[in-house]
């Protein structure tokens, strides 16, 4: 029990410091949903729970403020709401990953990456992926 708590603490601060990284980090070429496939590449940001942890918390909050965007454009758009279901499903993995091994982890990512690319084709993805189940 003492390690979920130390573990959603360790979440919270990385959440926190993923809200002020992100508007470094985008730099505008594809906006979030194009930042956000890049880093689920990066096999570096996967070494560890604590990393998958870290980059699904970005990934999530990149695609947030894509679909939040995309509702002040045309909340109607499928779009719109594909891209905030996906940062939910991020988020829930950010936390999820953290008491993944390595196959757990790449699990998760392979799902949320295959998503992401059908959203990025401008298919249907269907729902978001399931978070891990590694307890």
């Amino acid at each position: 029990m003492s390690r979920r708590i130390v573990a959603a603490a360790v979440l919270g601060v990385v959440l926190l410091a993923v809200a002020l990284l992100v508007v470094t980090r985008r730099d505008g070429n594809g906006g979030g949903l194009a930042e956000a496939r890049r880093l689920l590449a990066d096999d570096g940001r996967f070494d560890t729970a604590y990393d998958a942890g870290d980059t699904f918390a970005v990934v999530g909050q990149l695609l947030q403020e894509d679909g939040e965007s995309c509702r002040r454009d045309d909340a109607t758009r499928p779009r719109c709401a594909h891209l905030l279901s996906a940062s939910a499903a991020a988020q829930v993995m950010a936390y999820r990953v953290l008491d993944c091994t390595s196959p757990g982890r790449f699990d998760a990512r392979a799902r949320l990456t295959e998503h992401l690319a059908a959203l990025a084709a401008g298919q249907d993805p269907g729902d978001p992926p399931v978070p891990p189940d590694c307890d």
